[in-house]
């Protein structure tokens, strides 16, 4: 049985491609922007720099430690942020996922590959073994000797395994 036509953008023309430049080639602006954006936002630093800037806006403005104004604010920054970063995470994960499916396809299509070729290995190896039993049948009846009574268990076993 051979493999399937590939429906995998990583196959071209039965080669297989490099999965990283199919998936950088086939993502748009946007896409690249989004990915650099969520690694800036998801990043260790960018929390810190988040925490700093709002400690030091509520420690800076206001005359009191408690300023009803500058906490409903605060909250507003928080939230803001917050919803621009979840679509921005939520279109990269999707991203990932589909180079993830990408890279599953690609996997099952060179196991595929793989099986189609060990078969064919295995029939090369059934047909070189008959062929060498029946040399050794021929050389065997060539020197007068019955091939049935050299070693007749081990012989007529493989031999009958392999036919």
């Amino acid at each position: 049985m051979l493999p399937m036509p590939s429906r995998n953008p990583a196959v071209y023309r039965g080669r297989i491609c490099n999965l990283n430049q199919i998936h950088e080639a086939t993502s748009t602006a946007g896409d690249r922007m989004v990915d650099r954006a969520v690694a800036i936002f998801g990043s260790w630093g960018f929390i810190v720099a988040y925490f700093i800037i709002l400690v030091g806006s509520l420690l800076l403005f206001g005359p009191s430690w408690f300023d009803a104004h500058r906490y409903i604010l605060s909250g507003l920054l928080l939230v803001a942020v917050s919803g621009i970063q979840l679509p921005l995470v939520l279109m990269s994960r999707n991203r990932a996922a589909a180079r993830d499916l990408m890279a599953a396809e690609l996997e099952f299509e060179i196991n595929v590959k793989v099986e189609y070729e060990l078969m064919g290995l295995n029939d090369r190896l059934d047909r070189e073994i008959v062929g060498l039993h029946r040399k050794l049948d021929a050389v065997l009846q060539k020197n007068g000797t019955d091939p049935a009574g050299v070693d007749a268990a081990k012989h007529m076993e493989i031999a009958g395994v392999r036919r």
